[in-house]
Order: C-alpha cells, then structure tokens, then sequence
C-alpha cells in the first residue's frame, strides 16, 4: 500500500484483493481533519467501503492493476475518487433493492448519502463524492 497522508489529504494506491477495503477504512480513521465531523466520518468510511468493494469486485481487472483512493477535506466538504482500470458504469437512476436482494445496496446508500456524485472516464474509471460537513 503507498500512502500520502496527512491532516486532510490522502492519496493511496490498493491492490484490487478483499483485504484492502479494511486497509481503505482504516486510512479513513487515521483522517485527523474528520475527527471533528463524526456523522461525515462515518459517511466516508461507510460509501468508501461500499466503493472500494465494488473497485475490487468489478473493475481492477489485471492482477497488477492498482485502486486508487483520494480523499480531499475542506473546511464545510470532503470529496473522495475511487477509480480503477474497469470498464465503469452508466449513471442511471438508483433504487434500493428488494429485502431479498444481496447485493446491490452500495450505489443506493451513495445516492442517497452523499451531497453529489458521479463517474468519470478518463483513462481510468471513477467514482467520486463529495459530501457537506
């Protein structure tokens, strides 16, 4: 795992494997600047969790293929990008599935959680937030 950390800023590039959505939670944590916004910190760590899994599930691709994680803190935002090498996905309307439903739940917690969002395509796929403090 390469890291930049510091009060508000993280830049970190995972191996697209299961154990690197404990390791993106725990660099969420180590984020001194959302220690005092205790409802966003949670939010972070809850959609960048639900990201990264989708990063290691769908889109790395290659077994040397990196996640890349990004987090910005401003003084009343945060935004984070989450991109890999995967094909991405059309932005269409979100829908909580069914009772029944495994999966599917993360973008719906996204779209409903976070301030904005989106997918950009540019030489890799991302999907970025950005949340009100």
């Amino acid at each position: 795992m390469a890291a930049g950390l510091d009060q508000g800023k993280l830049e970190l590039q995972l191996p697209p494997r299961a154990s690197s959505i404990a390791q993106a939670r725990a660099a969420v944590d180590r984020l001194e600047a959302l220690e005092q916004h205790p409802d966003g910190h949670f939010t972070v760590r809850l959609l960048v969790s639900e990201l990264i899994t989708n990063a290691v599930k769908y889109g790395a691709g290659e077994h040397d293929a990196r996640i890349r994680l990004a987090i910005n803190v401003g003084v009343a935002t945060v935004r984070v990008e989450i991109g890999d090498r995967g094909g991405g996905f059309p932005v269409r309307p979100v829908a909580m599935p069914g009772v029944e439903g495994e999966s599917g739940r993360g973008l719906a917690f996204l779209d409903a959680l976070a301030t904005r969002w989106g997918v950009l395509k540019n030489g890799e796929s991302c999907v970025w937030f950005e949340l009100e403090l």
